[in-house]
């Protein structure tokens, strides 16, 4: 991205691969440096829905610069927090002058104008020489910069805080990961923007109760029709505040 492609807010989730991202392939037996410098096996989440005592294999998610962020992605799609780390930045290089047209700020303390819940500091690219951008971004890069009930979801450039009824794997049992979920009320049509892609918007723990682990558990589930039949609609594993349930959601009316 160059210094004229300035953008502010972004979080783009991490994918496998994708924005320049690197993936390490681990598998579920493998050890992996933790945040403190030790080693410790990855938490690969429940058995796999049909597959009895089976695993599901996570790849942690690296940023730009193979720094671990924390995050990992799993073999059925789905994405969990395996540790708190603080969110790497991207790499930086020699400094550049940005444009001022572009906004270019000297520090931190400069970039106020977008912070909200969700996106609670600003920094300035241009102070920490990242590479490729320029400007302000907002956004968080650890727990601590969310509201409680929050977690710092790394993103591309810095992260984002998303509601959160755990931190990471550990806090959900062995067996059970802290995954992102789309949050809905199961028995209605939940509205979003784009059916075959629901935002996930809290991470919750896994659990003995859940009626599906991912949403490909609920393919045979009718869970009941749309208020109106010229919506799209897609039937989705959700989290209805206790537990995760099949659930529809339906494309938001023009």
């Amino acid at each position: 991205m160059s210094c004229g492609a300035r953008r502010l807010g972004l979080v783009l989730a991490f994918a496998a691969a994708g924005c320049g991202d690197k993936a390490a392939s681990v598998r579920p037996d493998a050890g992996i440096p933790a945040a403190d410098g030790g080693d410790t096996a990855l938490d690969t989440g429940a058995p796999e829905s049909g597959d009895a005592g089976g695993r599901i294999n996570c790849t942690p998610i690296l940023n730009q610069g193979g720094a671990d962020t924390g995050f990992a992605m799993c073999t059925d799609g789905r994405k969990q927090r395996r540790a708190a780390v603080e969110c790497p930045l991207p790499p930086t290089s020699t400094p550049t002058t940005c444009p001022p047209s572009n906004g270019a700020c000297a520090s931190d303390a400069e970039c106020t104008q977008e912070t909200s819940a969700t996106f609670p500091k600003g920094y300035c690219a241009d102070a920490h020489n990242l590479r490729g951008y320029c400007g302000c971004y907002y956004g968080c890069r650890q727990d601590s910069d969310c509201a409680a009930g929050s977690i710092c979801e790394c993103g591309v450039v810095v992260g984002q805080c998303v509601p959160a009824n755990c931190k990471t794997n550990p806090d959900c049992g062995d067996g059970f990961g802290c995954v992102a979920t789309f949050e809905g009320t199961a028995g209605t049509c939940n509205p979003v923007t784009n059916p075959n892609i629901p935002p996930l918007t809290r991470y919750v723990c896994q659990t003995a109760a859940d009626q599906c682990q991912r949403d490909d558990d609920c393919n045979h589930v009718d869970a009941g029709t749309p208020p109106d039949a010229r919506l799209l609609s897609r039937v989705v594993c959700l989290f209805d505040g206790t537990r995760r349930a099949c659930g529809l959601v339906c494309a938001s009316p023009p």
